[in-house]
C-alpha cells in the first residue's frame, strides 16, 4: 500500500527528510535548484489546500492516468513536466529564499497532514481525486522531489 500524507507518521518522515536539504545540493535529475523545487512543492500544496472545486467530468485519459499513477507505478517517473501553474523555472528566487521556502514547506506538510475537511480540488491531469487519493498523490509528488535531491 502506498504512503499517504494524511497520515501523521508519514508527514513526520517527509519533514525529517526535508530538514536534510541544503541549499548547495545538486539534483540527481532535472534542472531545478533546491529552492525552486521547494517553491514548486509549496505552490502545489497551496493549490491543493486552497483551490476551488471543479465539477468537470473526468475524461477517459484522466481516469487512465489516475489509475496508472495511484495504483500501478511505484513512484513518480523522473523528468515529468509540471502543469503551467506550478512551473517555477520562470520564477526569480534569490539565494536567501531557501530558508523561507523550506519553512513554508514544513508548515504546509503539517497543515496537509492535519487537515480535517475533505479536499475538493480537481487535479489538472487526473481530474477528480478523493481526499485519500490526494494524500497518496501528494506523498508521491513530495517523495519524488526529495529523492531528486537525494534525501
Amino acid at each position: 500500500m502506498k504512503k499517504n500524507l494524511l497520515d501523521a507518521p508519514v508527514a513526520n518522515e517527509l519533514a525529517q527528510r526535508a530538514n536534510l536539504l541544503k541549499q548547495t545540493l545538486k539534483p540527481l535529475w532535472g534542472s531545478m535548484t533546491v529552492t525552486e523545487m521547494l517553491h514548486h512543492c509549496n505552490a502545489a500544496l497551496t493549490a491543493t489546500l486552497e483551490g476551488k472545486p471543479d465539477n468537470a467530468i473526468p475524461t477517459l485519459k484522466q481516469r487512465g492516468l489516475k489509475f496508472l499513477f495511484l495504483k500501478v507505478i511505484p513512484r513518480f517517473p523522473k523528468n515529468v513536466g509540471a502543469p503551467g501553474k506550478i512551473d517555477v523555472k520562470k520564477s526569480k528566487l534569490s539565494p536567501a529564499s531557501f530558508e523561507i521556502e523550506l519553512e513554508q514547506f514544513l508548515h504546509l506538510i503539517k497543515t496537509f497532514s492535519s487537515r480535517q475537511q475533505s479536499i475538493e480540488v480537481t487535479h489538472p491531469v487526473f481530474g477528480k481525486l478523493s481526499t485519500r487519493q490526494w494524500g497518496v498523490f501528494t506523498w508521491m509528488h513530495l517523495d519524488h522531489h526529495l529523492r531528486q535531491f537525494n534525501v
